[in-house]
């Protein structure tokens, strides 16, 4: 790869680049595999590209013409800047198709448009990183396998708990109702136990009972008896 002298203006540009694009489907199916074609991955790339003052160039490279059967292709990418960076040179072969009576067809233009076109298609989305994807990316997408584990695990029927624990939740009950009724009892003494002390205290006019005027001792006396103990 080779790249201008000063690449202060290219690089924060590339980055913008990078962050825009988004993964490509992949909507063509030949070779014995499935791929992005060289229109989509322009859809996708070019009006990145030109909102962050790039452009990309393409040339055969440097083959003079030695081996005819090798179609070549390599990628600049400029910047309005001035900067630019060159990708490798990528090289492959041409191979003839066969006929049916197993000769083989001579090369024609369309063989090696269709070679450069794909070494096209190569170098850009390696050069730009661009994901290429089975599915849509704007449609549903499977879910993530812990995602997918967590619901799976929440529809899933909840098993009956284990013998220990059965008992363990009837202990933890019968603890909880005899902690309550003894809390209902307490309260219901406690009741109890002040009314006697305060009717005691007015009988014998003692404790808080000299404190208290007539008219205040009625009043005391008058709640005590609507006062109901269970």
């Amino acid at each position: 790869m080779n790249t201008s002298t000063e690449l202060d203006k290219i690089a924060p540009a590339l980055v913008a680049v990078s962050k825009a694009i988004g993964p490509v489907l992949k909507n063509k199916t030949g070779y014995g595999y499935k791929y992005a074609d060289l229109v989509a991955i322009c859809n996708e790339l070019a009006p990145k590209l030109l909102e962050n003052d790039f452009v990309v160039l393409e040339g055969g490279g440097d083959d003079d013409n030695s081996n005819p059967e090798m179609v070549s292709c390599q990628l600049r990418i400029q910047h309005v800047s001035g900067q630019w960076i060159e990708t490798g040179i990528l090289r492959v072969k041409v191979n003839p198709a066969v006929k049916k009576d197993g000769s083989l067809k001579p090369l024609g233009p369309q063989d090696y448009m269709i070679v450069y076109s794909y070494l096209r298609r190569y170098l850009l989305v390696s050069a730009f990183m661009i994901p290429t994807v089975d599915n849509d990316a704007s449609g549903p997408r499977d879910d993530p396998p812990k995602a997918k584990a967590k619901k799976q695990a929440s529809a899933s029927p909840q098993s009956p708990p284990a013998d220990d624990t059965r008992k363990g939740l009837v202990a933890s009950i019968g603890e909880l109702m005899k902690a309550k009724k003894q809390t209902a009892d307490n309260l219901k003494w406690t009741a109890i136990n002040n009314k006697l002390a305060t009717e005691e205290a007015i009988e014998s006019k003692g404790g808080v009972a000299p404190c208290l005027t007539n008219d205040q001792l009625a009043t005391l006396k008058g709640l005590l008896e609507k006062m109901e103990v269970e």
